[in-house]
């Protein structure tokens, strides 16, 4: 190792490299993430890492701009934390840092025109202070990010201090390239991913270095010629910019709205939010193919992706809490699973599960018996992130009679509940 670094080139300002020794780590190890709030997003996704660039694409109004502004104001609010890796290829959030030890710049590029007043940049009574830009070409944009990351390592120079940037590119879809602006009105696809594969070459390694992340929402458009009767719902869909943004990036979530009215009380005249379906489709720091749901309530006042709901429909995803048709009920099922409900009181004749009637009563359910209902979802991630059938024995309850499932497709939420 010592030749090694006996080659690196010393003539400032020009490439370099980088070794170490692997017992004492890699040099692109994530140190620093951001978490949502949301647990289901959280636990099966991990804190979105500093130093590394995040997709989340999808259908058009399944609450990509959301989560990407929830992520700056959570940072902005404090929500930095120290992360290491432990066994398994996970992480784990070991401590919250001290905002008055580092700085954080927030860099919104909404080439979308999805930001229509300043007061949409505000989650959990947060408001977020970002420069909001806007980039007519890939070119301008990238060339963008590079002033603005030398001007976050002159800030570290000048304050001693640990700098963070965070830059949301919304979205690349969204952007054009400086020949497709000069010339007539043409396809320019081809010209698209080459300027992507150029720009994020150089730029990965500048994430890593300085604590950037790069959040990057992206469309999806419907992927022809696939006729396999088995594709699953998302894997009809492809995001725009080829594979350059999808070889790149270190979590790729693919997202796209139920199609239904979600009303927390079923009488509601008007629907009241959407259900948003979320699977992993690449993830480098867990697990992938993990998928879950988030509600993202449409009030002006006090909207946004609902933690309690959010986790009411993971509940219902993965079969711990059932909707009871004959009795329009939500029954907690923690007598199938094993699990010990110790908040609620058992009165003469009631049934052995607890339940609501309405959806918005998990709101304060869940505040009240906080401590079970973390149980259950502590029980439902140990079975998430475990493979079974690997010993070669297969319980009885893992058959499916052999039918094809969908788990983003619930026909009882065809009708409206």
């Amino acid at each position: 190792m010592a030749r090694m670094l006996k080659r690196s080139p010393k003539k400032p300002g020009g490439p370099t490299f980088e070794i170490m020794r692997s017992q004492d780590g890699v040099p692109s190890s994530i140190e620093y993430g951001v978490t949502t709030g949301i647990e289901p997003f959280d636990d099966l996704i991990g804190p979105i890492p500093f130093g590394r660039l995040s997709e989340f694409y999808g259908l058009e109004y399944c609450g990509k701009t959301a989560l990407a502004i929830r992520l700056a104001c959570r940072a902005a609010a404090g929500h930095i934390y120290k992360v290491a890796h432990k066994r398994g290829g996970g992480y784990e959030i070991l401590e919250k840092l001290n905002p008055k030890n580092y700085e954080l710049s927030v860099v919104y590029i909404d080439n979308e025109n999805s930001l229509d007043e300043s007061a949409k940049l505000m989650v959990d009574g947060q408001k977020l202070e970002a420069a909001v830009g806007r980039y007519d070409t890939l070119e301008d944009l990238f060339l963008g990010m590079d002033g603005a990351m030398d001007t976050v390592r002159q800030r570290q120079a000048e304050t001693k201090k640990e700098q963070f940037m965070i830059t949301v590119v919304d979205t690349f879809s969204g952007t054009s390239s400086r020949a497709e602006l000069d010339g007539k009105f043409k396809e320019d696809y081809p010209r698209h991913v080459k300027q992507l594969k150029r720009g994020f070459r150089t730029m990965v390694n500048n994430l890593s270095r300085y604590n950037n992340m790069m959040i990057a929402t992206n469309q999806a458009s419907e992927a022809f010629g696939d006729t396999n009767p088995y594709a699953t719902f998302d894997s009809k869909f492809k995001a725009w910019g080829g594979r350059a943004c999808a070889f790149y990036a270190s979590i790729r979530v693919f997202m796209h709205a139920q199609d239904e009215d979600y009303k927390i009380i079923r009488t509601n005249p008007w629907a009241d939010g959407i259900l948003v379906n979320f699977k992993v489709k690449k993830n480098r720091l867990r697990r992938s193919g993990r998928s879950g749901r988030m509600v993202l309530i449409t009030d002006d006042m006090r909207g946004g992706l609902h933690p309690e709901l959010s986790l009411l429909e993971t509940f219902i995803r993965m079969g711990y809490i059932e909707y009871k048709r004959e009795t329009k009920e939500f029954v907690f099922k923690f007598t199938k699973h094993g699990i010990e409900a110790k908040t609620f009181e058992t009165l003469p004749g009631r049934q052995k599960d607890p339940r609501i009637r309405e959806r918005a009563e998990f709101i304060s359910c869940f505040r009240a018996h906080r401590e079970d209902f973390m149980a259950m979802w502590e029980d439902a991630m140990s079975k998430a992130f475990v493979t079974t059938g690997l010993d070669g024995v297969i319980a009885e309850t893992d058959t499916d009679n052999g039918e094809d499932v969908d788990p983003d497709f619930d026909p009882e939420f065809e009708e409206d509940i």
